[in-house]
């Protein structure tokens, strides 16, 4: 896997990206919920499709908790993507994928799976991280659990 492979597949699906160098390429799309940027990284033996910040992290204790607990169950939900806390706390989404026989069909779905999981569950999960009273589809569960 090389950078010409990567620039051929982002011309194939039809998105603009920018190639910023050492195997670093930065494109977005716009949602039905926000504009998200999404940075691609291509290492050795790897391709990475991150949003970072997905969330900027909470800076209130209880939507801090509240807030990985509704990462973790949703990563539960999600195929190919994940959440992930960056070094701050704050919220990425990924698609990680091995580049050993990776073609143009793996390198859609995963732009495919970061894109949908960015729009379907960015409004949640933002007002999780501000809103302590903000609800969470966990939040039956939650209390079945006490």
């Amino acid at each position: 896997m090389n950078p010409e492979t990567i620039d051929a597949y982002f011309e194939r699906y039809g998105w603009g990206a920018d190639y910023i160098g050492e195997g670093l390429w930065r494109t977005g799309f716009r949602g039905d919920v926000n504009t998200f940027q999404i940075m691609v990284r291509l290492v050795k033996d790897w391709i990475f499709f991150l949003i970072i910040p997905f969330v900027v992290a909470p800076t209130n204790i209880v939507c801090q908790w509240r807030l990985n607990r509704y990462l973790l169950r949703t990563n539960e939900l999600m195929n190919m993507a994940k959440f992930y806390l960056d070094s701050d706390g704050d919220v990425g989404l990924a698609v990680e994928l091995p580049t050993e026989n990776l073609d143009f069909s793996e390198f859609a779905d995963a732009l495919n799976a970061l894109s949908y999981y960015a729009d379907k569950y960015y409004l949640e999960a933002l007002n999780i991280a501000q809103n302590p009273e903000a609800p969470s589809p966990f939040e039956e569960e939650e209390a079945t659990e006490e």
